[in-house]
């Protein structure tokens, strides 16, 4: 167990940490809960593949958040294991009513004072690669839940989302889109970018290539390499492995210092939303 803090930690299963990372520190996944024609379930227990094969049956997929006794689940177990405070990161309550569920959860926990609920500007790889910044911090036994929290508040406002989606329809369908703007981009092949703003995600761009989408996610990596010391990118790609390796490339050799990752998955909840087919950054800065 890499977690020697007294600090546990609580997400939700829409943030795409890798599955060792979780055993190694102990956090606790609280499950979202998936809706298709065929079948109803959490989507811990849902693999990428069951909703991929269903994503062209667009009105008949949905998702909901946990309950508030499915975070008070999660808040008791690590309490139970000895933790003395809880950091508990949702993705944005912009987005999903997943994080008042998290709220409300501490009703149900007698040492509630001792549980943080931070609210993430993020979700998904994004907010992923915010944690896995933070992880180190849970290593030392002295670390406290105010420094955690104040750390998690800073790499929040220093970070940045950005994706281009192949296909429009699941934007339209979850409103992110109009259906004039979807109908139009699918005519002319736009590639839009989705930029997470203030906890939203937002049309910011329709660029007519892939090529002005790489150029248009360099320039932003571009503004925090000449800001910060440090600079997490993670590179999500999806059924678009050569476009990722070109944007690791590029990043590898012009800024040299940031450290780059990579994943190919945005797990079933954002399958729903967003298609399986297309390509985003997340970046995290700070000195």
């Amino acid at each position: 167990m890499k977690n020697k803090s007294s600090i546990g930690i609580v997400i939700d299963s829409t943030t795409t940490l890798d599955p060792q990372l979780i055993k190694d520190y102990g956090i606790k996944m609280v499950s979202l809960n998936v809706h298709t024609k065929q079948f109803n379930k959490k989507e811990t227990e849902t693999a990428d593949e069951e909703i991929i094969s269903q994503l062209d049956d667009v009105k008949n997929l949905s998702t909901s958040s946990p309950s508030p006794l499915d975070f008070a689940k999660a808040y008791n177990a690590l309490f139970d294991e000895g933790y003395k405070s809880i950091i508990c990161l949702p993705l944005s309550k912009e987005i999903s009513s997943t994080f008042q569920s998290a709220i409300l959860g501490k009703t149900y926990v007698k040492n509630s004072k001792n549980i943080f609920v931070g609210n993430s500007l993020y979700c998904n790889f994004g907010l992923a690669n915010i944690i896995e910044t933070m992880l180190p911090m849970f290593e030392k036994s002295t670390t406290t839940l105010n420094e955690v929290s104040r750390v998690f508040k800073e790499r929040n406002i220093n970070s940045d989302l950005q994706f281009s989606v192949l296909n429009l329809k699941h934007l339209v369908n979850g409103g992110r889109l109009s259906k004039i703007a979807g109908l139009l981009g699918s005519i002319l092949h736009v590639k839009p970018i989705i930029q997470m703003k203030e906890g939203k995600l937002k049309l910011a761009k329709k660029e007519i290539n892939m090529t002005k989408v790489i150029n248009v996610f360099m320039t932003a990596i571009k503004g925090y390499a000449d800001k910060f010391k440090e600079v997490f990118v993670k590179i999500v790609d999806l059924t678009q492995n050569d476009v990722a390796e070109k944007i690791v490339h590029l990043i590898n050799v012009t800024f040299p210092k940031i450290h780059t990752s990579r994943i190919s998955t945005v797990r079933p909840t954002f399958f729903i939303h967003l298609g399986n087919s297309g390509v985003g950054f997340s970046v995290v800065a700070f000195d």
